[in-house]
């Protein structure tokens, strides 16, 4: 197959500046029909399932990436994976292929391999690559093959460098959203690696002609986030082959994000603040790691950060669904209300507070696998949030105005918060109060969530007004009815009664009547408020000895004229 014509296939993929994940345009892009859905996994803890439907047509197809942002931060690809697929990658390597064995070889302290059977791994000579890369790349009908590659591992790179045409090749893979992980003296002037060094700038690291060499066999896990959390959780200090940096610096101005630190001595650069000696950092879908100095050895903990890399830069895919498995609350409680109640004897502290939880949003970008534009369609955006609950809280009474900088007590990974009381199923604890009833004292208390966030601490005097329990005052309100007498007035009644209809009607009228009388009971009373129906018994009888008087008046006037007649 003609080389040109390969190249040109490959160059007109959309492009997308390498690490340049902050999307401004998705708003003006979002298509009505290109629908995002998403919705919480509750059966796989830290977990949002994602789907969206495909807009390929007879004449275009779609591969699709993945956008998370978390609150208020940056736009940032994430990896699109379904939780069965596998993901390709392609070693390139310049003296024996290592990843293969790494990869499917068991953890000591587990009974999985440490590429957890996701990947499926190729291996091709360097030279070879050089030699013909499309042969390499690319399947027979010219789509790539490869969802990652990976350079290395050996030290100085075997001496190997890419050449115009490969290099060609690989920016092309690059710029399609594609992953690249570049191994230990790959980005390295020193070795003239003239076609690697062109990835520095977009790796967002600085190449320097430096020799200094300061060799580690341990690193410590700088960042937390999705790379160390998928698909083995990563954290504290691991051991590995010894290597070190060669000229490569990172941090400080740089864009590019350390997640693991070579414990040794380092450099620092006066221009941009940036320190020799990571151990692997990344910028959008590049990445680069010291491997290789000790020439195919590599520890389990070294094994877990290959795995967790290369799932990390599988950012492209032609799926139409995708897990975020990093789905992590990672924001802290609200400062937690204390209230005092009972009596000296038994007073408490009843200790609350509400978790805040981490809201993150997501979107699909389209684009397309052929053509000559560089356009891409853009879903809606869809939003979950991580809320983790409260685990409890970290107190202390004692005479101490002022914060206690020492009031929580962490792990030897300084993760997980050891000191904790844990809440009731409301989220609130309960401390027994009575024996600091005398005496100036303070509460300090924080809040802890599931995921080990701490509150802000409160500090508050026993002795404060604003956390004792009000008074709760209850009312009773009795119904009484009284009876007056009243004459009624002669001149109203008519001119036809007769003398018994008269004796009846200026006979006094009872007029009942209902008052409320309300008694403060305080808060030990008890509210015995009476049924509505006792309050009405004035009226009944009110309204039954009227209805009897004149009953008995118009019988008595009846029975009057009866006579006369």
């Amino acid at each position: 197959m003609n080389i040109k014509k390969i190249a040109a296939v490959i160059l007109t993929l959309p492009c997308i500046a390498a690490g340049s994940v902050n999307i401004h345009t998705e708003a003006a892009n979002e298509s009505a029909q290109f629908l995002l859905e998403s919705n919480i996994n509750t059966e796989q803890q830290y977990t949002v399932n994602l789907s969206w439907n495909d807009i390929s047509t007879e004449d275009e197809s779609f591969s699709y990436q993945l956008f998370r942002k978390k609150e208020d931060g940056e736009w940032e690809t994430r990896s699109v994976w379904n939780g069965s697929e596998t993901v390709n990658v392609l070693n390139i390597y310049p003296e024996q292929p290592y990843l293969e064995t790494w990869m499917t070889t068991t953890i000591s302290d587990s009974e999985e391999p440490a590429g957890k059977g996701i990947f499926n791994i190729n291996s091709v000579y360097m030279n070879n690559f050089n030699a013909s890369p499309e042969s390499c790349l690319l399947d027979e009908t010219g789509n790539l093959k490869y969802d990652v590659l990976f350079f290395g591992s050996s030290d100085c790179n075997s001496y190997k460098d890419l050449n115009e045409t490969s290099y060609g090749f690989v920016q092309s893979f690059v710029d399609s959203g594609r992953g690249v992980l570049f191994g230990h003296d790959t980005i390295c002037s020193n070795f003239g690696h003239f076609y690697f060094c062109k990835f520095a700038e977009q790796l967002g690291l600085l190449v320097k002609n430096d020799t200094t060499v300061n060799p580690a066999t341990s690193v410590s896990v700088v960042n937390i986030g999705t790379l160390t959390n998928f698909p083995w959780t990563i954290r504290g200090t691991l051991t590995i082959p010894s290597c070190h940096s060669y000229g490569q610096y990172v941090g400080g101005t740089l864009p590019a994000k350390e997640w693991l630190t070579l414990n040794t001595d380092q450099l620092t650069d006066s221009e941009t603040g940036s320190h020799s000696n990571f151990y692997l950092a990344t910028y959008g879908n590049l990445g680069m790691i010291q491997t290789g100095h000790s020439n195919g050895a590599a520890t389990d903990d070294e094994r877990k950060v290959f795995a967790n890399t290369l799932f990390y830069l599988y950012q492209i895919s032609r799926l139409t669904e995708a897990k975020d498995n990093s789905f992590y609350d990672t924001a802290s409680p609200y400062m937690p209300a204390a209230v005092l109640s009972g009596s000296d004897e038994d007073a408490f502290l009843t200790v609350s507070a509400d978790d805040k939880g981490t809201e993150y949003n997501y979107y699909i970008s389209a684009r397309a696998n052929t053509g000559n534009t560089n356009e891409t369609t853009n879903s809606n955006i869809v939003s979950e949030t991580a809320v983790s609950g409260i685990k409890g809280y970290v107190y202390s009474i004692n005479q101490n105005p002022e914060p206690m900088t020492d009031l929580v007590e962490y792990d030897e990974n300084n993760e997980i918060v050891k000191n904790v009381t844990e809440a009731d199923e409301n989220g609130k604890i309960r401390i027994p109060a009575a024996i600091y009833s005398t005496g100036k004292y303070y509460l300090h208390a924080v809040a802890v969530d599931n995921e080990n966030n701490v509150s802000e601490e409160l500090v508050v005097a026993l002795d404060d007004e604003s956390i004792a329990e009000p008074a709760v005052v209850t009312t009773d309100i009795a119904y009484v009815t009284t009876v007056s007498e009243k004459p009624i007035n002669t001149q109203e009644i008519s001119s036809t009664a007769s003398a018994a209809e008269t004796s009846v009607l200026t006979s006094t009228e009872r007029i009942t009547t209902t008052a409320e009388i309300k008694k403060d009971t305080g808060s030990a009373g008890k509210s015995e408020k009476s049924s509505p129906e006792t309050g009405d018994t004035g009226i009944a009888v009110y309204l039954f000895g009227l209805i009897t008087g004149i009953s008995f008046g118009i019988i008595s006037y009846c029975h009057g004229r009866k006579r006369k007649e």
